[in-house]
């Protein structure tokens, strides 16, 4: 589905109105495998791990070889989604014959990192920490959405803000707090590691 497109009803929003738009069924979503009640919940994967390693090691040299935590995060993140359903699963050979044939470069290697960390992380659904990610490292680059009325005026969001009952319960402390926030306590405003 296009990114920012909602069932609201309004003008330039509703995906019902695309020009582009045929039906749901068109569009891709969560295989019901992944969403269970009782399903798989992980906290860090091992494929995770790898491209953070391989981050360490480009950025500090630390923690090993770049190319080589890469490579295992890549792999890794290609034969996830078989733990999940046996029908989901993609072979380790076919996972290493990909990630040999599409090697790391030092030279964009941030970039590459951290596009494959968000692309797993969004194939693990785990949003806040695809986002949380995106916004530490400025990766992928990302084309905010802009439509009337735009909360974000055309940016995308970097934080939450307080509850609004924050401030009713608990005002002194939600006024410094809030007053401490670059940008203020808004969408836009920017937690205190938000450096992009």
């Amino acid at each position: 589905m296009p990114n920012g497109k909602d069932l609201s009803g309004l003008a330039g929003r509703d995906v019902r109105q695309d020009a582009s738009f045929t039906s749901f069924s068109d569009y891709s979503s969560p295989n019901p495998a992944m969403i269970k009640q009782n399903g798989l919940t992980f906290i860090l994967t091992y494929a995770q791990s790898e491209f953070l390693l391989a981050e360490a090691a480009q950025r500090w040299g630390i923690g090993g070889v770049a190319a080589d935590h890469y490579k295992n995060g890549v792999a890794a993140s290609i034969t996830f989604l078989g733990q999940y359903d046996a029908s989901l699963a993609i072979s380790e050979n076919v996972a290493q014959n990909y990630a040999t044939a599409h090697p790391y470069n030092a030279a964009n290697g941030l970039e590459m990192i951290n596009n494959q960390y968000w692309a797993h992380t969004n194939t693990m659904l785990d949003f806040y920490e695809t986002w949380s990610n995106w916004r530490r490292s400025g990766f992928p680059a990302l084309t905010p959405i802009v439509y009337p009325g735009n909360a974000t005026n055309g940016t995308i969001p970097r934080r939450f803000p307080y509850p609004v009952e924050e401030g009713a319960k608990n005002g002194i402390n939600y006024k410094e707090a809030s007053a401490a926030v670059p940008g203020g306590d808004k969408l836009t405003g920017r937690v205190w590691w938000d450096k992009q």
